[in-house]
């Protein structure tokens, strides 16, 4: 049977996006290839058509969600201490909160990236500075750190707020650690 043109390409994307968000939602360990193209509609003997390890599916899951992170920083422009206050109520929303599978992987894939092999730690250390260079052309610079400090900090600052607000089963709770990051970050 003949595919049209492309249909390779966007099975693979199917399948690497299906995975992206199950490998944020449960982990990468414990997110299976059957599960995978289950999801993307697929069985599992067509996974090796596209990607020749599950390792190999994982580093380009970061790729491209850090990718898109990327793509949505370069194409919401703004600038200061106002565009700062806006990144803050967005990223530290109780809708971010809630959007594991869909929303930033920083929170949700970076446990499992420090037990990754080296190549998929590379993948995301290079996407990451990308990410800091980006942010810091954005961040005010008024205050005691340089903007690619500021811009560390705020990474930093607004991905452990959001993962220790996911931990917390009391809602007051997830919204305390929510607020007082967003106070942190635009002070």
């Amino acid at each position: 049977m003949r595919y049209p043109p492309g249909h390779k390409e966007e099975t693979r994307r199917r399948i690497l996006t299906e995975a992206s968000a199950l490998f944020r939602r449960q982990g990468a360990d414990a997110t299976g290839l059957p599960e995978v193209m289950k999801a993307a509609g697929m069985t599992v003997g067509g996974f090796y058509r596209h990607f020749d390890s599950k390792s190999t599916l994982f580093r380009e899951a970061i790729r491209s969600s850090l990718q898109r992170t990327l793509g949505f920083l370069r194409h919401n422009p703004g600038r200061g201490r106002q565009w700062l206050q806006s990144a803050a109520a967005r990223y530290l929303s109780r809708e971010h909160l809630a959007n594991v599978a869909h929303g930033c992987p920083l929170p949700a894939l970076t446990p499992d990236i420090a037990r990754a092999d080296p190549e998929s730690r590379q993948v995301y250390a290079d996407a990451l500075r990308e990410i800091v260079d980006e942010l810091a052309q954005r961040m005010p610079e008024d205050g005691d750190l340089p903007p690619r400090d500021r811009a560390w900090a705020f990474i930093a600052t607004s991905v452990g707020g959001l993962m220790l607000a996911r931990g917390a089963s009391d809602p007051e709770l997830a919204d305390e650690i929510l607020n007082a990051c967003r106070q942190a970050v635009v002070d």
